[in-house]
């Protein structure tokens, strides 16, 4: 037990580091099975024998119920924990892709079940946002969340530049649903080995097991009031509505002006996609790094966002000179920006969290996002055909609003530092009997107690027990042996080490108390 209270000490997590990248594993599923199905989601409707138009609204579909839904299903992650949500969305988006995947054999009313099934999946669009919940709980200090929400933003990336490519080949060779069906039972699959595996939160066992307390302790008739959610959080929000919507104005209209401008076919498309994304990718392993060091996540939010917003406004500009390396450039110049911001967007969320309410706000900032996101496409196509205030329209017209946006988000959220409250300096209040700063080390030293000490604690261990049906005077040689063992010597070489193995002691006590109530 003392080499592994050791071990996750030193990687500042309360889990095994391997539960981490298993959920960093949960994520790059999700995203690759969507993007195996995504791209091809056009050509399969048309198998309906539906117009264009309907092609629409089966995304449409997606984008209403998991702007109401999800966000709901990521706040129940405070009240069933993280782990059994991440299930639940497994699951239910699973299933939800193998019967869109399945419609297309069921005759007449097949659309009208696909259409049911792609509805279905949006409410289920919480794996991300329970993700970064499950490692903002396990990581002990901001530098490691900080750290390791930055790896997790590098996921999809990899999975965007595999992804599509995979799809697009499996429909050619075995048709237009079967990438689907695969998105499903890929999903589906990661669904059980979530729930074999991994392991819940200590954070989130130790908030259910003071709940309980303090339940038990207020009486039947207490009050389940919900504490109400920072300031910060609809601050933060406005900043992630205004990001989502310039996002999704972005990744509408990439296709369309390159298309309409420089007339690059699908495959060519398919390939500033990929490079934006290795782009996208090397900040993350280069630059980002350096970044953390000298400043804080608001600041890189704030830089990412100017320097993002700069490359798509010039890309905006560059379709009235008409010179494809200068919009190239551009692309992949914003691309640095974006994954700088990206990158600190859940940090920031997960500093104005704790325990009790990291699934709730996590899924208020999903809401803010999933508005963007519906939004987004529509003023993106309507103001490249119609203009926009008299003016006429153009494919870089949106990207010109879009950039705008992001610089928007941007001060919005390094305007979010205004609510970091400054760390307390704590002053010790002193007692009755003059306390000294506790030495560690060689120096540590061993607490006795007052007489009346040793009586109140005893009369209180006396009533525990009588409280609990152990016959303590009967069999006290049988408690005293209890004690023993379910009282392991703490750690004494350091502050961080006897914190940590107290800590360690909280959650083995959580996990035998799971497994009592699973038994």
């Amino acid at each position: 037990m003392d080499a592994a209270m050791v071990a996750k000490a030193d990687t500042g997590l309360e889990v095994p580091e391997s539960m981490v990248y298993f959920v960093f594993m949960t994520m790059f599923i999700d995203v690759i099975a969507a993007c195996i199905s995504t791209p091809v989601m056009p050509y399969y409707a048309q198998e309906f024998g539906v117009s264009t138009a309907w092609i629409g609204y089966i995304y449409a579909a997606w984008s209403i119920t998991s702007a109401l839904f999800a966000p709901v299903l990521s706040g129940m992650a405070d009240k069933w924990g993280r782990k059994k949500v991440l299930v639940t969305c497994l699951t239910g988006a699973g299933l939800a892709n193998v019967i869109q995947g399945l419609a297309v054999y069921l005759g007449h009313d097949g659309f009208w079940i696909f259409l049911f099934g792609r509805a279905f999946s949006g409410c289920f669009a919480s794996i991300g946002a329970t993700c970064n919940v499950y490692i903002s709980d396990v990581c002990t200090n901001d530098a490691t969340r900080n750290q390791f929400l930055g790896q997790m933003s590098m996921v999809p990336l990899v999975a965007i530049m595999v992804g599509p490519g995979l799809g697009g080949g499996l429909a050619a060779a075995f048709g237009n649903n079967v990438p689907v069906l695969i998105d499903g039972l890929i999903t589906l699959f990661s669904a059980c080995v979530v729930q074999s595996f991994l392991e819940e939160t200590p954070a989130f066992l130790r908030s259910r097991l003071n709940a309980d307390v303090e339940k038990g302790a207020a009486g039947p008739n207490s009050s389940n009031e919900k504490k109400a959610l920072p300031r910060a959080i609809y601050v933060v929000g406005m900043a992630s509505f205004a990001a989502s919507l310039a996002g999704q104005m972005n990744l509408s209209m990439y296709s369309l002006f390159f298309q309409k401008i420089y007339d690059f076919s699908a495959l060519y498309i398919g390939f500033v996609f990929m490079g934006n994304a290795v782009v996208m990718l090397l900040t993350n392993m280069i630059i980002l790094p350096q970044l953390r060091k000298c400043l804080k996540s608001a600041q890189m939010y704030f830089g990412g966002a100017l320097v993002s917003g700069t490359g798509v406004i010039c890309l905006g500009l560059s379709a009235l000179v008409d010179n494809v390396h200068l919009s190239l450039g551009c692309v992949y110049f914003g691309g640095v920006g974006g994954a700088t911001s990206t990158s600190q967007a859940s940090s920031i969320v997960a500093s104005f969290t704790d325990v009790s309410n990291r699934g709730r706000i996590f899924g208020l900032n999903q809401t803010f996002q999933n508005i963007g996101k519906i939004i987004g496409p529509m003023v993106a196509t309507n103001v490249a055909v119609h203009g926009l205030f008299g003016h006429q329209g153009f494919f870089g017209l949106p990207f010109l609003i879009s950039g705008s946006c992001t610089m928007c988000a941007g001060c919005v959220m390094l305007a979010s530092l205004a609510f970091v409250e400054a760390p307390k300096v704590e002053t010790e209040t002193p007692s009755k009997l003059q306390r000294r700063a506790t030495a560690f080390g060689e120096h540590w030293e061993n607490e006795q107690g007052s007489e009346e000490d040793v009586k109140a604690l005893g009369k209180y261990v006396a009533q525990l027990l009588t409280d609990r049906h152990y016959k303590w005077v009967t069999r006290r040689a049988d408690i005293e042996k209890l004690l023993d063992d379910v009282l392991p010597e703490l750690k004494v070489d350091s502050r961080c080490a006897y914190e940590e193995s107290f800590k360690q002691l909280q959650t083995m006590r959580m996990q035998v108390a799971c497994m009592a109530q699973q038994a």
